[in-house]
């Protein structure tokens, strides 16, 4: 098995001969590495994850203008940023653990089930009828974000909101 940092490397010569990773390239390099192994300062930009790569544990590593697969599930995010991602096509995020995470420009999906989000930040983020299904926000920030119409998300008392939207918004 090779080693992660040169499975990295091979990942940023990958990256540069072309503008974006295929699914099934991304998916290979998942299997190299080995699901439980941790991803460090890994930068994933305009890559296909809509096979069944995107799940394991992410430190330090940016997401950005990336498909996604239907269901995101068992997803660990340490310190990493989230941006430029509009969950259209995906349905549901299950299990996913946050923390220290910024989310910037994005829309989550309709189905979050069994989520926690700690110390992260989250601007202009769309959330309009999502259905949070035992999700908490614990001491998270909120700037310009839209839940008109979301239902059943938890937010700790120490969680910070400026300019966010919630009409319509179900406890």
């Amino acid at each position: 098995m090779m080693a992660a940092n040169s499975i990295l490397e091979s990942l940023q010569g990958l990256r540069e001969r072309y503008a974006g990773l295929g699914g099934a390239e991304f998916a290979a390099f998942r299997r190299q590495l080995g699901q439980q192994e941790e991803i460090r300062n890994a930068t994933l930009e305009l890559t296909d994850l809509s096979f069944e790569a995107l799940s394991g544990r992410f430190h330090q590593s940016t997401f950005s203008h990336n498909q996604l697969p239907s269901v995101i599930t068992s997803l660990q995010l340490t310190d990493c940023e989230w941006r430029f991602i509009d969950a259209n096509g995906c349905t549901s995020f299950e299990q996913v653990e946050c923390s220290g995470t910024k989310f910037r420009d994005s829309r989550f999906p309709k189905r979050m089930q069994k989520c926690i989000f700690t110390d992260c930040e989250f601007v202009r983020i769309t959330a309009i009828e999502t259905e949070f299904d035992q999700v908490q926000f614990l001491n998270c920030k909120f700037d310009n974000c839209n839940f008109a119409f979301s239902k059943h998300a938890k937010f700790d008392d120490n969680c910070v909101f400026f300019n966010v939207e919630r009409f319509g918004y179900e406890d």
